[in-house]
């Protein structure tokens, strides 16, 4: 009687031609997807195909490395939910009055000049409490963005500065499932990251705020707000407009500070918003429930307002949800493999002081955020590989931690392949290219980052000095 065996061979040791390859693989695959203008889902699903069958040849069972892709995927269940929620929500509030309401008071009190400062902090604070930058743009974010639209002001413009609030979610809010992952990998307390991120997180909302705050005074002086009262005119016909709409987004963040998780609080919103639609603004069920599945789109009858207040829906977020499956497959047969370790290795030497191993830490974390376009990666592989090195030099899991979120974590967003710019332009039409250059924290984070471990190393090579 034969005993079948998990691997049909003993698994080859990883070599860095291996680990060249698996980079070479994944580039060039959604680089051609690119190319051909075809969706990027192909491009994942290519490289993955290929790498299996090219692990297979080292000695990995297929069996084995497809079952570590689905624990992987299955892992990640609560993301696909809140992918789909988040296309139901923006449909919801759009439909409900919600995002209308806040358009309208929002151009009502606000203060164009202010007004991208103002959507960077609100963000900043929202997404602080919800545990979610994409959960944060959109709700809140998608209003700031019709808000900003009716004082005239550059739409690229708005969305990097509520992109650059929301992101703060995923850097250090204590509810985000990133930084929770990372607590788990690390076996750190979240009170010790929260200290030593402050360091660079100050400064760099600092920098923030007067950015935006001199960004607003330009745009707002050359922008045009001959149409606001025309907007508002054209919302107060269409909708059923009061204060008392505010409760909803009010629902949503007191459930998420109570402990509710966050599909659940998205979910009950939605359904509250719909029965709002539906028996205070007036529109059919038939039409809600579309809504909710296509997204929200108003008849041509309401004029400026139809372009203005579109979008959401199930069906579009569907290839999002395709991708992030493909990008997470990945991420597990990497990490089963350890194929990309004789990388790491090669890059990060014995003898580099703080400075440079922050720096090379920060590079790594980039590149595997690149290469997966999914941020769980970009923290897994370092956060797993370094900690001993760390050690050697004097610092712990909470210097590594950080210096990965400032980097690898933030840079997310403004990479038009990696799935959350995917997903933040299929909610907002707006592609990384166009609000990227206006995000300015995420920009600013690695290169704080950086030069406060190059401060940090001369600080103690002083100190050193000083004592003989």
């Amino acid at each position: 009687m034969s005993i079948q065996r998990e691997y049909p061979l003993e698994p080859m040791k990883m070599r860095m031609v291996d680990s060249l390859l698996t980079l070479a693989v994944v580039v060039l695959c959604i680089a051609g997807s690119v190319a051909f203008h075809i969706s990027m889902f192909f491009g994942f699903a290519t490289a993955n195909t290929l790498l299996l069958f090219y692990f297979g040849r080292k000695g990995f069972s297929k069996k084995h490395l497809m079952r570590e892709a689905a624990k992987s995927i299955y892992s990640c269940r609560v993301v696909y939910i809140v992918i789909f929620l988040m296309g139901a929500s923006i449909a919801s509030w759009l439909a409900s009055g919600v995002i209308p309401a806040i358009i309208l008071y929002g151009m009502k009190f606000f203060n164009p000049q202010i007004f991208l400062l103002m959507s960077f902090w609100i963000c900043l604070i929202v997404a602080m409490i919800m545990g979610t930058a994409l959960g944060t743009i959109s709700t809140v974010g998608i209003a700031l963005l019709g808000i900003g639209q009716g004082f005239g002001l550059p739409l690229p413009m708005v969305l990097g500065a509520i992109i650059s609030g929301a992101y703060v979610s995923d850097k250090l809010s204590p509810i985000s499932g990133l930084v929770n992952m990372n607590l788990g990998l690390s076996g750190i307390a979240y009170k010790d990251f929260f200290k030593r991120s402050m360091p660079t997180f100050v400064p760099v909302v600092i920098i923030c705020s007067l950015v935006y705050w001199l960004l607003g005074i330009q745009a707002a002086g050359a922008g045009n707000l001959g149409d606001v009262q025309k907007l508002q005119t054209a919302l107060q016909s269409t909708f059923q407009l009061t204060p008392l709409l505010f409760l909803m987004p009010l629902l949503l963040i007191g459930m998420t500070v109570y402990g509710v998780k966050i599909h659940k609080s998205m979910g009950i919103c939605i359904v509250v918003g719909a029965g709002i639609a539906v028996f205070y603004q007036g529109f059919s069920l038939n039409h809600m429930l579309g809504w909710l599945l296509n997204g929200f789109k108003l008849d041509p009858s309401a004029g400026m307002l139809t372009q203005l207040l579109k979008g959401g829906g199930v069906m579009p977020m569907m290839e999002v949800l395709f991708i992030v499956a493909c990008a997470v497959a990945f991420a597990g047969m990497i990490e089963a493999t350890g194929a990309l370790k004789p990388f790491i290795n090669a890059i990060i030497k014995p003898t580099d002081g703080i400075g440079m191993t922050q720096l090379k830490t920060g590079l790594l974390s980039i590149l595997f955020l690149s290469i997966a376009c999914d941020q769980s990666l970009a923290i897994i592989l370092p956060v797993k590989s370094l900690k001993p090195h760390y050690e050697s030099l004097g610092m712990d899991s909470v210097d590594l931690s950080r210096v990965v979120f400032d980097t690898g974590v933030m840079l997310a967003p403004i990479q038009f392949w990696n799935v959350n710019a995917i997903i933040i332009t299929a909610m907002t039409g707006l592609g990384a290219a166009d609000y990227g250059r206006y995000a300015v924290l995420i920009w600013i984070f690695p290169l704080v980052a950086t030069a406060f471990g190059f401060l940090n190393e001369w600080q103690r090579r002083r100190t050193i000095h000083e004592k003989f």
